[in-house]
């Protein structure tokens, strides 16, 4: 009985073991086919493989190099990002690949067998010399092989060269691989087009533009092309041409993903000029309606709120990208820069200044600013201004005064165009009274700023005698700012500046202009030079200079050149500094100041500055050197 059971036992291990080895070649079959993910192609192997090696280097560990040939036998290197066992694996890999190399990438089918045998192994992406080109292909594409009516296959006959007109390659696309064609006539369509997005790719927009538009054409309308053409034109700001490629793309495949996204990005592009960024919302909804998980579009969607004003529907779309992916650096960045900006916070300064003249100015300014709602924001501020002048033998008197000076006000942003500003504040020490202000700035397109601003009654502290006779002044200014280009900037500004002191009302007027030209040197660090020059006059009520209770500058035309640098060495430690020269006219004296400072953040809540300055001229009508040092400290809430 016990050996009757190991016998049946030993059968059904024996027929298990047959039908498991039977069915796990089935299984594990290798599709005859892959889909492969490629991103551009070469002449040149060396700068291939550099390609590749970059793409491995920036999350493409599978990164490598095809040879292929085209119907002309010219020899390819084809940059290829990863492979796929289906089409659906292969568009989230394609859409990776678009983001990192800034241009649509290519999904192409292929044979496996062929695959292996032209790509390049890792030695040679390892040592250059160690490539080999594959033998040239046959250029007859091989003729089909009929089949018997028996249903046998039959051996084919080889025609006579000159009875046969060799075929036309189809065009390959990627529902439709092609049927009886040489693996090597295949690479045509796919190295015209690499070819096309090389071009693109090194700025020679006219020349792929052409390419792109022979290629639609011999081709036909296919997605690819069509995007790729449509891309040549937005960069090289065809707009009206890409427009109308558009409205027949859109009318001829109302649901084309690809037409919207296309669209979208006409209108974010147009926008970068006309700053009609709200044009591009219909177009990004709308894609994120059959996309709503596309991250991409998203953040570009939030990018155009921001940049069109509404900080609040940004933030509102940044967070939806971070909450779904907290690892999005750019998200996370995004949303960091906005609450820093529109967030609560509070801030502490304080400037200890000494003057020629055993003279001391000691200011403490505190401030809190935040949001009411996403267009209305709240400034409160109280500052308190400490100013000591010993009594000289030359029978300068003594001063000593404290200033206070309590602030609230409003900013109102009804869109990303106007800022509205308010407020009034409390003043005494000096003189006991209401200082009421105003603020108007529009924003143009392009970084472009006119602003307007207006003060009444304002304590006069730059001088001590004024701020002992009780001093005020009114005080009107317009501004221009400008950017000229990436680089290069310049602003303007005109005024006037009312003085009074309590005996004596409106006894000089000031005209003031100021003009700056400036050019960012360089980046990280940031190094920024500028020129200015600043004219002023003064007009007194009295002809008699013994008759005005405070003396000024008469008259000033001052050329400076000045240079900042912000050096940060890490997330939390910068180093800033900057150097004047100028001269005025009116004065033989140069101008000269100095000065540096230190900014630590600690964490995403503290930042700490701390710096130090001298001027060898106080701009004060008596002159004299000045040196301060600056202390200011900012908590976002």
């Amino acid at each position: 009985m016990h050996r009757s059971f190991a016998h049946m036992a030993f059968l059904l291990l024996a027929v298990f073991s047959t039908v498991l080895a039977t069915a796990l070649p089935l299984r594990a079959e290798t599709p005859p086919e892959l889909w492969s993910i490629r991103a551009s192609a070469s002449r040149s192997a060396a700068g291939a493989v550099a390609s590749a090696v970059r793409l491995r280097a920036a999350g493409f560990p599978d990164a490598g190099v095809l040879m292929l040939y085209d119907d002309a036998n010219t020899l390819w290197y084809v940059v290829e990002t990863a492979t796929a066992t289906s089409r659906q694996d292969a568009r989230p890999l394609a859409d990776q690949c678009r983001d990192i190399a800034g241009a649509p990438c290519l999904v192409r089918r292929m044979d496996r067998t062929l695959h292996e045998a032209r790509r390049i192994s890792n030695e040679g992406l390892r040592n250059s010399a160690l490539i080999i080109p594959p033998p040239l292909p046959d250029s007859t594409p091989p003729a089909p092989v009929p089949a018997a009516p028996d249903g046998t296959i039959a051996r084919p006959v080889p025609a006579a060269p000159q009875s046969v007109a060799p075929a036309e390659p189809p065009a390959i696309n990627e529902q439709a691989p092609p049927v009886f064609l040489s693996p090597f006539a295949a690479d045509t369509r796919q190295a015209e087009t690499l070819l096309a997005r090389s071009l693109f790719r090194r700025g020679d927009f006219e020349t792929a533009r052409s390419m792109f538009q022979f290629l639609l054409q011999k081709y036909g309308p296919e997605e690819e092309l069509r995007a790729g053409y449509i891309e040549t034109l937005i960069a090289s700001a065809r707009w009206a041409e890409a427009d109308a490629a558009l409205a027949e793309w859109r009318e001829e495949e109302p649901d084309s993903l690809a037409a919207l996204r296309q669209t979208a990005q006409l209108q974010l592009a147009m926008a970068e000029e006309t700053g009609l960024y709200e044009a591009s919302y219909p177009w990004l909804e709308a894609i994120l309606e059959q996309a709503p998980d596309d991250t991409g579009v998203r953040i570009d969607y939030a990018y155009a709120r921001l940049n069109a004003g509404d900080w609040h529907g940004a933030l509102a779309l940044f967070s939806d990208v971070y909450d779904a992916d907290p690892e999005n650096e750019s998200a996370a960045g995004a949303i960091q820069g906005i609450l820093r900006e529109r967030g609560p916070q509070l801030r502490v300064d304080y400037r200890s200044e000494v003057q020629a003249g055993d003279v001391s100015i000691n200011t403490l300014n505190m401030a809190y600013s935040g949001q009411i709602d996403s267009r209305l924001r709240l400034d409160l501020s109280h500052a308190r201004t400490r100013m000591d002048r010993r009594s000289d033998e030359d029978g300068t008197r003594s001063i000593a005064r404290e200033l206070l000076s309590t602030r609230a006000g409003l900013q109102f942003e009804p869109d990303g165009q106007w800022l509205l500003g308010a407020g009034l504040a409390f003043h005494d020490g000096s003189d006991t009274g209401l200082t009421p202000d105003i603020t108007v700035v529009r924003r143009f397109h392009g970084g472009t700023s006119l602003r307007f601003d207006a003060e009444y009654g304002a304590p006069w502290t730059s001088t001590l005698d004024a701020a002992n006779l009780e001093g005020t002044t009114d005080t009107f200014m317009l501004s221009l700012e400008h950017p000229l280009d990436e680089n290069w900037f310049m602003s303007a500004g005109a005024g006037l500046q009312r003085y009074s002191v309590a005996a004596l009302s409106g006894f000089a007027l000031q005209e003031r202009e100021e003009f700056t030209l400036g050019r960012r040197i360089h980046f990280l660090p940031d190094v920024t030079a500028s020129y200015s020059f600043t004219r002023t006059r003064q007009n007194y009520r009295q002809s008699n200079p013994g008759e005005r209770p405070v003396d000024l500058v008469d008259k000033e035309d001052i050329h400076a050149l000045r240079v900042e640098k912000l050096h940060w060495y890490n997330e939390y430690i910068a180093l800033r500094s900057f150097a004047s020269a100028g001269y005025d006219v009116f004065r033989l004296s140069p101008l000269l100041s100095v000065g540096g400072g230190l900014r630590i953040r600690l964490g995403q809540r503290l930042d700490l500055d701390l710096g130090a300055e001298y001027n060898n001229d106080t701009g004060q009508a008596g002159g004299g050197e000045s040196k301060a040092i600056t202390t200011s400290i900012i908590y976002h809430f």
